[in-house]
């Protein structure tokens, strides 16, 4: 078969969707890097995504396949993960998502003594613990290298050299869901066959590229009826990915692109094909795209240079190795459905060699990026991951069953729905502050203005000054960096602050505010109901006008009551109160210091407040009830030897003294006030 057009010379997410042929945009980095795993046999990364919206990497670490899961804000899952143990060392792993709910299946070589190599795979369930033991799919693989891509039904099919009588040749095994090969098909028996890559096309249709001792070749392949189209040759290419490139609801749209790179002194190429699926003719579509100009021959082996995905707007991503910062970094580039070219970014950044980049679309069209870093200045060698963001237009996902975390995308018009499970909104790479409610389903501010969320029960907050509030489930929002406003509303809710002075809304004292010593110094709950303030929250003023009681911290607290009956527990710390109207009941009962622990009551009003003593502190009151007249005197000082509390009228300060008008005892553990009237009426023994 002839290849129509130019003589020169991508995985499904169907529940995003977008409008095609969208501008190219600059790609920003969303996530900081981290490093999955160090040492100096750290090696040979690959990835995928999660429906979740995270995604998988894997490597070879001392001669074992081993996998990290991530979520959808950047963060690791759990603990790095092995296959099952090898039969020998094991080499060269791919994996590959092919269910609903985020299933995924690994697949490795391992040398064998007669045949060469075994071809070996696992399934993992979405939580990364094994769906069934390690089986065999080949025992006679001629080289390392299988490549796997899912069938959007819950299969995949699997590509590798096998040999066959004394000849490569590239083979193509399709399985089901439960891990059944149901078809084999030989697409290419030649020698000098290598590095074979895949793609679905849709339906039973994939598309298979390889390397050829004069290039690059690619053919269309049927899975079910086993026939093979005529190949498309790019000659001179070493090294060649397929992918196939998405319509606007995330299916195959039936066209692929061939990345192909010819040699270190030779520019990454890329070329569009549609394919015929009934006759497996190939067609090229437009020019050939140059991604990068001449490498830098001194880097390693081509074949460690590039990768490719597809994205939800019918355009593909690639990220390689470039020298264009001066040290061999990987850069990422998109090219839309039009094949015009954004710019470049650099991810990596670092001092010497990275090389085998790998990158996926995540499922809601962030992109993952892992790499290896050879130059790693205190291990050796590692491999790093990151999430870049090139979304172009708004996007529509649909969560699974699972909890899922996804990201908006920061152009008007976003339609999230979590589905079943509890799903969370992270905003942590956004630009700006940004406003989200809930309970009205919707988002009205920075990267979340415009947006619709359904069936999310958590928020992810920026590191900018953030308005987040829930709905009548019990929800988790974290502010993150920034002066955030934190609203649970029903339910039980947690809500985490973060660096910055935050204002945190709580409706009951089930709601659990989370600070830490690092946040802020002016961080304020509005309450409706009985609380006590978390640990390094400054400040708790009651909302409306119900009865509630209000209890600090050890920290130098404001408190302030509302229109209706308060008690108000100062606790530990030099605290400032305020009763608020209505009658009020300031209560002591923390360990008594003049320095430390001495609390103002700023509105101070006898018709309507009480002082409450507890007398396990103040332990001369053994009497429960009204203090005694005698116990009280108006003075700076005790004069009698039962003037146990006194008020001194000059300074304002209420007193304790346990010696009477013997020397020492006194402490000062309140203020109202000078001038202010008072008896021992006011005060009540408990």
């Amino acid at each position: 078969m002839l290849v129509k057009g130019e003589d020169q010379p991508p995985q499904r997410r169907p529940s995003l969707t977008g409008e095609p042929n969208m501008a190219v945009v600059t790609p920003k980095i969303w996530s900081s890097m981290d490093t999955v795993a160090l040492g100096s046999s750290v090696e040979r990364d690959a990835l995928t995504m999660l429906p979740n919206g995270g995604y998988v990497v894997t490597w070879r670490e001392n001669e074992k396949i081993a996998f990290q899961r991530y979520d959808g804000n950047g963060a690791k899952v759990g603990a790095k993960s092995f296959v099952d143990t090898p039969i020998g060392s094991q080499q060269f792993s791919d994996v590959v998502s092919y269910t609903a709910d985020g299933g995924f299946v690994i697949t490795w070589t391992e040398p064998a003594e007669v045949t060469g190599r075994i071809l070996r795979m696992q399934k993992f369930n979405v939580d990364g613990s094994a769906n069934g033991g390690a089986t065999t799919v080949n025992a006679t693989t001629r080289v390392d290298g299988a490549q796997m891509a899912a069938d959007g039904s819950g299969g995949w099919a699997t590509v590798y050299i096998e040999i066959v009588g004394n000849t490569s040749t590239v083979r193509l095994t399709q399985f089901d869901s439960t891990g059944t090969a149901s078809t084999i098909v030989s697409v290419a028996n030649t020698n000098g066959v290598d590095r074979p890559d895949v793609t679905w096309l849709g339906g039973t249709i994939y598309a298979v590229s390889y390397l050829t001792e004069s290039g690059t070749s690619v053919k269309i392949v049927d899975s079910v009826q086993g026939t093979v189209g005529a190949p498309a040759d790019i000659a001179g290419a070493i090294e060649g990915k397929v992918v196939a490139l998405k319509a606007a609801n995330g299916q195959p749209s039936g066209q692929f692109v061939v990345v192909t790179n010819a040699g270190q002194g030779e520019p990454i190429l890329v070329q569009k094909y549609s394919a015929n699926p009934t006759t497996g003719e190939i067609t090229a579509v437009g020019t050939v795209v140059t991604i990068s100009p001449a490498q830098d021959p001194a880097l390693p082996s081509a074949g460690d240079k590039v990768s490719v995905t597809a994205l939800r707007d019918g355009g593909y991503a690639i990220a390689y190795v470039s020298t264009a910062s001066g040290n061999a970094n990987i850069w990422v580039k998109v090219v839309d459905a039009d094949g015009q070219q954004g710019p470049a970014i650099n991810v990596s950044a670092e001092a010497g060699l990275q090389t085998m980049p790998s990158i996926f679309e995540m499922a809601d069209g962030r992109l993952a990026v892992s790499w290896q870093n050879q130059s790693h200045p205190t291990n050796g060698a590692g491999i790093e991951t990151k999430i870049v963001d090139a979304r172009a237009t708004a996007v529509t996902v649909i969560g699974t069953s699972k909890n899922d975390i996804y990201a908006p995308s920061g152009h008007a018009g976003d339609n999230l729905d979590g589905g079943d499970g509890t799903d969370t909104l992270t905003f942590r790479g956004a630009g700006a502050g940004v406003a989200v409610n809930l309970a009205n389903e919707n988002g009205t501010a920075g990267d979340a203005a415009g947006d619709t969320y359904r069936n999310f029960e958590n928020i992810i907050g920026s590191r900018f000054s953030d308005t987040l509030v829930g709905n009548s489930g019990g929800n988790i929002l974290d502010g993150g960096a920034g002066n955030d406003i934190l609203n649970g509303g029903e339910g039980g809710d947690r809500l985490v602050g973060g660096s910055g002075n935050d204002t945190y809304h709580v409706d009951s004292s089930t709601d659990m505010v989370v600070e830490t010593s690092t946040g802020g110094t002016m961080d304020i709950i509005y309450t409706t109901a009985h609380y006590t303030i978390a640990n390094y929250v400054e400040r708790l003023y009651a909302s409306g006008s119900l009865s509630i009681n209000l209890v600090g911290n050890s920290l130098a607290n404001v408190i302030k009551g509302n229109a209706g009956i308060n008690k108000i527990y100062g606790g530990a710390g030099n605290d400032t109160l305020y009763g608020g109207s209505g009658k009020d009941y300031f209560v002591f009962n923390t360990a008594l210091s003049s320095r430390t622990n001495k609390d103002s009551i700023k509105d101070w009003n006898k018709t309507d407040d009480t002082i409450y003593l507890e007398n396990a502190v103040f332990r001369k009151l053994t009497k429960t009830g009204t203090l005694s007249s005698s116990f009280f005197k108006i003075s700076s000082k005790a004069l009698d030897a039962n003037d146990y509390i006194g008020y001194n009228k000059a300074t304002g300060d209420l007193w304790y003294d346990s010696n009477g008008n013997a020397a020492g005892g006194q402490v000062t553990f309140a203020n109202i006030g000078a001038g202010k009237p008072i008896s021992n009426a006011d005060f009540v023994v408990v």
